[in-house]
């Protein structure tokens, strides 16, 4: 596990534990309140039925995260595995070459048909380097660029989570009164709303990342004539 995933877990129990914390001092608070003061208690339940809406778009945002954003190590991995598939292509080129192959001498192989694949010989060298000149470097490459995306992604992710957590303790700071309760929550609602709004704006530029790197890819297949194998017709 990446230690930026390791540390985005260990805010989000922070910000659990702080929220069932606030719980544990509204019901503290409000199990005191007199008649009186009822409506106080009308405004607690209020803010807090509006935090736990907030919370709960919260986790839906997290979710919907966690389920679009890959792991670096396997993007990584997957790179690496492009990486290998050039480096075996590139040497595998340099084997098929003029005067190389056994298939070239005419002692061993001959007639119209052998004179057909050589010469066609260079063609197949060219096609065997494309698939590391053309398709695997830019896989490979392109995976290391979402890579990094993810990454920024995480600390981004994380970075909110740490400004919530602390909004969150900022709330309770002020809600260990009856009357303070009310302000309490509302700062720890708007601190919820900050860190959605801000998770949401690095989903949607880490989308827009993951588009290009796709079409990048998808071009880089398609554009190239790696598809089709060099015809050996006599």
């Amino acid at each position: 596990m990446h230690p930026i995933i390791q540390k985005i877990q260990d805010l989000i129990t922070r910000i659990q534990n702080a929220i069932q914390r606030l719980a544990d001092i509204i019901n503290a608070v409000l199990g005191q309140v007199p008649d009186f003061l009822q409506w106080v208690v009308d405004k607690v339940t209020s803010a807090w039925d509006e935090l736990m809406k907030k919370i709960g778009e919260l986790w839906d945002k997290l979710g919907e995260f966690f389920s679009f954003v890959g792991d670096p190590g396997a993007i990584q991995a997957a790179a690496d595995s492009w990486h290998d598939l050039g480096v075996a292509a590139s040497t595998a080129a340099t084997t098929v070459t003029g005067g190389q192959l056994y298939a070239e001498d005419p002692g061993i192989w001959s007639g119209s048909t052998a004179m057909a694949y050589r010469g066609r010989v260079g063609d197949q060298q060219a096609t065997i380097a494309a698939i590391n000149d053309k398709i695997a470097t830019t896989m490979s490459s392109s995976l290391v660029t979402l890579k990094g995306a993810v990454i920024t992604l995480y600390w981004m992710l994380a970075g909110a989570l740490a400004a919530l957590a602390t909004g969150i303790i900022s709330g309770l700071g002020s809600s260990a009164t009856i009357l303070g309760l009310p302000p309490g929550v509302a700062i720890i609602i708007g601190a919820v709303v900050v860190a959605i709004v801000a998770i949401g704006k690095g989903y949607f530029d880490f989308q827009g990342a993951v588009n290009t790197g796709q079409t990048t890819m998808l071009a880089t297949i398609t554009d190239t004539k790696v598809v089709s194998w060099p015809q050996f017709v006599a």
